[in-house]
């Protein structure tokens, strides 16, 4: 007749093996790398509609600023060296006027600081994840397949660019893949699945060890 001991070190095998699939079942599936898809879409001065999404395929220096803002009309020469340098290869900077102003001064002011990168006018749209914004000027930094992977607060310079680019470089170039929403529903499904039947078998497992076990008392 088995002792109560060993009935007791039965179910804790069966709790520790549950365990184990449990724990190599979370190490398989995650927690997945999240990251958001960003796209919207505003007008130009001309009244041009442009996606974000129309910029896939190079990275994507968002900067809000204003024509009131001093700090910004400082780094718009540093904005402009920067685009020259990277527009044909890896890199665009993209400007948003984040403020209430009509086509014709955007226009006019556009070409007196001679902004030679697209410029956009912010809508009344909360433009998700870059607001609410913690001042002006803003810079975000959007990889080529259009997740929103940095940001740098207050003024820029082209130095500062540079590195920012650099950086996120490198970051992308060494780390894992990310996944998209879809995919993680489906892996969060799939794992809630696996403990869903893992558990019910351990249980059934332990109940019916303890039936047995019990039934030699008798």
């Amino acid at each position: 007749m088995p002792s109560y001991a060993s009935i007791t070190f039965s179910n804790r095998t069966l709790v520790k093996r549950f365990l184990v699939i449990l724990f190599f079942s979370m190490a398989f599936w995650g927690p997945p790398a999240y990251a958001e898809i960003v796209n919207f879409a505003l007008s130009d001065a001309n009244g041009v509609e442009h996606k974000l999404s129309d910029y896939r395929g190079k990275w994507l220096v968002i900067n809000f600023w204003a024509t009131w803002c001093a700090p910004c009309l400082k780094e718009i020469p540093e904005l402009i060296q920067f685009h020259n340098r990277h527009n044909d290869n890896d890199a665009i900077v993209l400007g948003i006027d984040f403020e209430e102003i009509d086509r014709t001064s955007l226009r006019a002011f556009i070409k007196e600081q001679g902004m030679n990168y697209p410029v956009l006018r912010a809508g009344s749209t909360s433009l998700a994840p870059f607001e609410p914004l913690l001042g002006l000027p803003s810079t975000f930094l959007v990889s080529p397949q259009g997740m929103y992977v940095d940001k740098h607060m207050g003024p820029i310079t082209l130095a500062q660019l540079e590195e920012f680019l650099a950086k996120n470089k490198d970051a992308a170039n060494s780390a894992p893949p990310t996944f998209s929403r879809r995919e993680i529903y489906l892996g969060v499904a799939t794992f809630t699945v696996l403990l869903l039947v893992t558990g019910a078998y351990a249980y059934r497992r332990m109940t019916a060890r303890h039936r047995q076990n019990m039934s030699l008392y008798k």
